[in-house]
């Protein structure tokens, strides 16, 4: 591993540890203001949100999707249609 993921790994940590996971709002927060390179810019800072970004995911729930779209199969189903151009199914 690198030098700016091991301390952002190590910051990350501390902080999860310390705020606790029952509020990821406030987790977000703290992570954010827990910052360890001074200027948010360049690779430290692009490596810091990567790890951020996965420790949150880890700790979120999944999300359901609700697709109304493919909830109903008839929509997959092709209309037979008689010879007389009337609708069988």
């Amino acid at each position: 591993m690198g030098k700016w993921r091991d301390i952002s790994l190590r910051v990350i940590a501390e902080t999860i540890q310390r705020v606790g996971t029952d509020d990821l709002a406030a987790l977000q927060v703290a992570l954010r203001e827990a910052y360890p390179f001074g200027e948010r810019a360049y690779w430290p800072y692009k490596v810091w949100l990567r790890e951020q970004r996965a420790a949150l995911a880890a700790l979120a729930p999944p999300r359901q999707l609700d697709l109304p779209l493919f909830s109903d199969e008839s929509c997959f189903r092709t209309p037979v249609i008689d010879r007389d151009g009337r609708r069988i199914l």
